[in-house]
């Protein structure tokens, strides 16, 4: 989308993080990965740090933010716990331990947000409080962009019986090529 104005991105400070407001238009309906990006750079045709060459790929990275105590488990993207069909009533007076969740590695990304829905009438838009983020991380030394991705994005969210997330489910979550990128600018 090289030179179109599709929509606006907003960052607001509040209480308890960063309040993001995504606003889009003339996109194709569906879901859309939209996350945030290590550098303020918006090239078409560029490339990354491993060589990829693409739309957007001088944006670098997935944005880390402020949560390095926080690399595990986000609340709430515990792994559910699995029911065994071969128990039965007797089973019930039995102690069973818990079983410990695996670690999640994709939320280790303060850039990862909730997928954008772009409805029929191609307009889209999407708001949320990260408390991941904070202004710094996005006006650092290199700032900082927008990037919305072709398709949803999966957030490394592959059940073991698919045979589990692979690199690039767990890197990108799947979400495709960059379609449209803007880079943060303080107002």
């Amino acid at each position: 989308m090289a030179g179109n104005d599709i929509g606006t991105v907003q960052f607001s400070e509040v209480a308890n993080g960063v309040l993001i407001e995504a606003e889009v238009h003339d996109l194709d309906a569906g879901f859309r990965g939209i996350t945030l990006h290590e550098r303020g750079l918006c090239e078409i045709q560029s490339s990354s740090e491993s060589g990829v060459v693409g739309d957007f790929e001088s944006s670098g990275g997935h944005l880390v933010g402020s949560m390095e105590e926080d690399m595990g488990l986000v609340d709430g993207e515990e792994a559910p716990q699995e029911e065994d069909p071969e128990n039965d009533l007797d089973d019930l007076n039995e102690a069973v331990p818990p079983t410990e969740p695996e670690a999640v590695t994709h939320p280790d990304h303060a850039g990862d947000l909730p997928n954008l829905l772009v409805n029929q009438d191609r307009t889209g838009w999407l708001s949320l409080i990260s408390d991941r983020l904070e202004t710094e991380d996005l006006l650092g030394d290199q700032g900082s962009s927008v990037i919305i991705h072709a398709q949803p994005d999966n957030h490394g969210n592959v059940p073991e019986r698919y045979f589990g997330p692979d690199a690039e489910t767990l890197t990108s979550g799947d979400s495709g090529s960059r379609v449209a990128c803007g880079v943060v600018e303080e107002q």
